[in-house]
Parts: C-alpha cells; structure tokens; sequence
C-alpha cells in the first residue's frame, strides 16, 4: 500500500472538512491510513457511526486482519469512538476478503457479536447497511441490538425477505419492512425524520411509517441481541446519522454505496472508481482497440467492426478478416480486390481464375 506524506492528508481531511463531505477514503489495507484512490462525497455532519470492513478490522494483538483472521476490534470511521470490539477469540466475527464485488465482509456464524465502546443512541436517524442474511431457517437474524443494561432497541433480518425495526426504550414500535431477498448481498436504509421512518432497498423506496419516539433509539452490540441472539450472515459496513438526512443527501450515501459494492467492471456503467486505463469496456473511448459498452459499429467503427462490414477495425486483420483487411499478396482474393488491381491473389486479368474471397491456391 502507496503511504502518503502527513501533510497531504491534512490538506485532504482539512479539505474535506470544509467542504463538510468526507474524503481521502478508500479501500486500504486493514489498519493503513487509506490512499486517495477514491473520493467518496458523503456528508459529515451528524454522521453517528461508520463501520467498514475495508477499514479498521484488526486482530487481538493489534495487527491488521488477513484472510480468515478473527476480528477483535472495528475501528469506528466516524470519528465519534464508537469501536467495536470482542474480547473472546470463540465470539469474535471472521474477516472474509473479496466476499463482495472485490471487498471484504465480517462474518457472523451465529455465536458471534461486537459491542460498541460508545452506543449510538440517535434519536432522529439515518441508517444504512450493507450486508446478507445468511440464516438457514426463517428465524431472525441480528444486525444491531442491545447489550449490558441499555434497552430492546433492535435491527435485524426478521426473516428471508423482512427487516424488523423496534424500540422498547423509546416507544418506536414494531415496524416490520418487506425488503425481499435478504439472503444476497443488498443495501438496506432507513431515514426517520422525528414522524415518518422511511425504509430503502438499493435505494428504492420499500416501505413508509408514521409513529412519533419518545427518546434515542440506543443500540449498543453489533449481531447480537443481549448475548441471547446472534446474527448469521455478513456485514460489510454500517453507518449512522444522528439525523434525518435529506434526499439528496440519502442519495450520495445509496450511491456511494451501491458504486462501491454492486458496480463491477463489464456491468456497462462507468463508476466513480473506474476509467478507461481500469476498465475499458464501461468507460470506452473510440479509438482504444475496445468495443465498449457505449459503442457499435455505427458509432464507432474502428472499434466494433465486423468481420464484412467493409471496415478494417482494430480488432482484425487480413487473417482473421481478409474481407475487410486486404492485403494483395495475401492469398486471399478479397471483396476489395480484382485481377487487375491484383492478380496475385485474384488470377490474371481475363484469365476467368479468380479465387472469389478464399484462400488462392
């Protein structure tokens, strides 16, 4: 990993701190500082808790996880000191690199959970989480819950294809959410502005509910529901507002998310993260020898040729198209050619021998 001098990083997080988005952040090995690779434009303000399993996941004695690797702490990105952490090696969740469109997840297997050094305890929010239920049975699955004293305040995967939001602290009821599959990777938000909590599926609308709290929603465990009940599946980040963000603002969130995680070079879209050097099939330019996804042959003949279109595109040659790629002497008596312009190939001028487009003999 390409290390960056301090005083870059300062500009850059002082930067994004007066612009109020966050910045200098991608994908680093586990523990690293992070490269500038990526810019992500996600507001600052109010942001309560960030978890990622791309940063901060480290092992018991300190160390950044590898493959297979327990995880003891998950180091909170929000800057608020909302750590999670699990000091029983049997209770800690896995490390899975590349579980995800390239990028790692922590694995909960049903016995494992993390509590959080500070609870987050937003009373309007702004939830957003990346993971999959991998619950065998139609039981449910933990995503954040409660833990030590603090209240039955719960998020989880109810069952293969709901969500349930309560809030016994608080007087959120039960709200459960029809979000479909959740036993394939997915992003699930939930934005509750004091009156109305509505809940997003890859950032579509899923589901809209009216009930006034009386308090914080206060969670205090990631997976876990007082050391009782355990999450299976994966998580591969978690964020949180501690306000009700706007739907602009929700917007840049679900779509730095759903860039990051279900955008992949060949899905014909050029991201954020990609360009013509990394994948040059989404983000084509006529002329690179590339047919990409915003190209044809009409468009852009030079790359997306075919064999008789009359075009010698960069993806042939008088081998593989002698029809388009003419070359007298090659053997061939190609569309392009006669046996007076060239005989070689095509037999003498009114010699009646002409080898009509196969190889001469």
């Amino acid at each position: 990993m390409k290390k960056y001098h301090t005083s870059l990083i300062t500009i850059c997080v002082t930067l994004a701190a007066l612009l109020g988005v966050v910045g200098c952040l991608q994908s680093p090995t586990q523990g690293d500082v992070g490269s500038l690779e990526q810019l992500s434009t996600i507001s600052t303000s109010g942001l309560h808790l960030w978890l990622r399993a791309d940063m901060g996941a480290t092992r018991s004695d300190g160390q950044p996880v590898s493959n297979g690797d327990h995880v003891a702490r998950w180091l909170d990105q929000s800057g608020q000191g909302r750590n999670a952490s699990m000091a029983t090696p049997a209770r800690q969740p896995s490390y899975v690199a590349s579980a995800i469109n390239g990028l790692p997840v922590l694995r909960f297997n049903g016995v494992q959970s993390m509590y959080l050094d500070v609870f987050a305890q937003p009373t309007t929010f702004s939830v957003f989480v990346v993971g999959k239920n991998s619950m065998p049975t139609e039981s449910f699955s933990m995503i954040l819950g409660p833990g030590g004293n603090s209240a039955n305040n719960q998020l989880r995967w109810e069952n293969g294809s709901n969500a349930l939001f309560v809030g016994t602290g608080n007087n959120m009821p039960v709200i459960v959410s029809l979000i479909q599959n959740t036993h394939i990777y997915h992003e699930m938000s939930a934005i509750y502005t004091g009156a109305t909590m509505n809940v997003y599926r890859n950032g579509n609308a899923i589901s809209s509910h009216s009930f006034t709290t009386t308090g914080p929603w206060t969670l205090a465990s990631i997976g876990s529901y007082y050391s009782s009940y355990y999450m299976t599946g994966d998580l591969a980040e978690v964020i949180i507002y501690d306000r009700a963000l706007s739907p602009s603002e929700r917007v840049s969130v679900d779509s730095y998310l759903y860039d990051k995680y279900f955008r992949f070079c060949g899905d014909g879209a050029c991201n954020g993260n990609e360009d013509n050097s990394t994948c040059p099939f989404d983000c084509a330019v006529c002329g690179d020898g590339i047919c990409g996804a915003n190209e044809d042959a009409w468009g852009c003949p030079s790359d997306c040729s075919f064999c008789g279109d009359g075009t010698c595109g960069s993806n042939e040659t008088s081998w593989t198209c002698p029809d388009d790629c003419a070359v007298c002497g090659d053997g061939f008596c190609d569309r392009t050619e006669s046996a007076d312009s060239c005989p070689i190939d095509c037999g003498s001028p009114g010699g009646g021998d002409e080898c009509d487009f196969i190889p001469c003999t």
